[in-house]
């Protein structure tokens, strides 16, 4: 059988995970679009895709006939999350490019809806969604603000009260999603779940390579802005980012990240 070529290529960075890449892969292959899922492994010999070669019979149970595949990239060495999804990118042959966490697992209609409100959006620059927690909590990095210092010293000595003796508002980092579900204009969207056109993740130069990881991802969406981009949030789509941890110094640490650069040795976002 003659497989279409896929409409979105899905990038995941496998760093020991094992317990929830097979589930992320097989849901990112159920995908009611043609998809490529590509793995980098950054752990190679870590047990992760082990793990999901053992699911393999499952997971293409569960293809739904949008000739869906996968296939590993291997990367040792752990050069760092921007380094793995540049060498995916170079590879792949989709319009749509899905940079994905492996602890993300896609609703099955998701990736389709998410192409479709895409499309209808020429300046788009990169689309995300509401992730949630293990406890269905939404995660504050999902809606974001540009992390400019004067917004973290405000947020870290006073918050609201500073701000209303200051008389600034759009101080808080991280925004409320709207009451009816829609699309959510922002500075930056989260690095677990973006969606970008190929040609458009080209265009910016992909990942900044000197993060090795976090704040690559506020890196992109900033160029993306200074291009004329602009970047939006579907908040009709929630995704289960099961190991996420949301730190509310996260927004702080990032607005020094781009002095300090590959210093982290962090791995997991």
């Amino acid at each position: 059988m003659q497989t279409r070529s896929p409409v979105v290529s899905v990038v995941v960075v496998s760093y020991r995970s094992a317990e929830t890449l097979p589930e992320c892969v097989g849901r990112a292959l159920a995908a009611e679009v043609p998809v490529e899922v590509l793995v980098v492994d950054n752990a190679p010999g870590d047990g992760s895709l082990s793990a999901l070669r053992e699911a393999l019979p499952a997971l293409e149970g569960r293809q739904s006939g949008t000739a869906g595949h996968w296939r590993a990239i291997e990367c040792p060495g752990n050069p760092g999350f921007a380094v793995a999804c540049n060498r995916a990118v170079a590879e792949a042959a989709g319009e749509w490019l899905l940079l994905l966490n492996p602890d993300c697992y896609l609703p099955p209609a998701a990736l389709a809806g998410l192409i479709k409100t895409a499309t209808d959006l020429p300046s788009l620059g990169l689309l995300g969604v509401l992730l949630e927690n293990a406890h269905g909590q939404l995660e504050p990095a999902s809606l974001r603000r540009d992390p400019l210092p004067w917004r973290a010293v405000i947020g870290g000595l006073g918050g609201r009260r500073l701000a209303s003796v200051l008389g600034v508002a759009q101080w808080q980092i991280s925004m409320t999603p709207p009451s009816v579900p829609g699309l959510v204009e922002v500075d930056a969207i989260s690095g677990a779940l973006m969606l970008i056109s190929r040609q458009q993740y080209q265009a910016l130069g992909g990942l900044d390579e000197g993060y090795f990881l976090h704040c690559e991802d506020l890196d992109l969406c900033r160029r993306a802005r200074q291009a004329g981009r602009r970047n939006y949030v579907d908040t009709r789509w929630r995704v289960p980012h099961w190991k996420g941890v949301s730190s509310a110094s996260a927004p702080l640490r990032c607005t020094s990240c781009p002095a300090s650069r590959r210093r982290s040795n962090s791995t997991s976002r």
